[in-house]
Parts: structure tokens; sequence; C-alpha cells
């Protein structure tokens, strides 16, 4: 079993050239923890961030504009699109990488 550091990377000073760069590839590979991490939070920060960013613009568009409640909910529904859409893109790339 090999000894990692803080970041999950494999000691420096006892790799070779050689086999630096296969233990690159194999530490990022698709089932690695670090990848599943980043894909964890791509995905709550592009769901977060579009749903979020929907309700204040609408929720302030309504203060401006004194139209009740309906921008509001649209600002939500199209953040709600818009980060399905950036889901649908997100799994279409890894399909692709694989």
């Amino acid at each position: 079993m090999r000894m990692y550091d803080f970041w999950g990377l494999p000691p420096i000073a006892s790799q070779s050239p050689a086999n630096c760069q296969e233990d690159n590839q194999g530490l990022m590979s698709n089932g690695s923890e670090q990848s599943k991490l980043a894909l964890t939070f791509t995905v709550v920060t592009l769901f977060s961030s579009n749903i979020l960013g929907g309700l204040l613009i609408g929720y302030l568009l309504d203060r401006w504009l004194g139209s009740g409640p309906w921008l509001t909910i649209t600002g939500i529904v199209l953040g709600l699109t818009g980060a399905i859409i950036g889901l649908i893109r997100v799994l279409n790339r890894l399909n692709r990488d694989n």
C-alpha cells in the first residue's frame, strides 16, 4: 500500500521520472476519490448557483416592478432549467471521456 501526502499525491522523492507519468494517470482515474469529489462539487455548485441566481434576480425584479411573485417563480424555473442543462453537459462530458 502506498503512502500519500495531505493532497492525496504520492511522495515525489521515491519516484523516478518513468514511474511519475504512470502514477499520475492512475491517481486521477474516473474511479478515484478526487474525481468523485470534484464531480460532486461541480454538481452542487451548478445547481445552487443557477437556482439562487434565478431566485435573486426574480425577487429583485419583482420588488422593482411590483409584479408579485411571478418573476421570482419564473427565475426559479429558469434557474432550475439552466441547472438541468448544465448537469446534462457535465454528464455528456463524462461519457465522452470514458
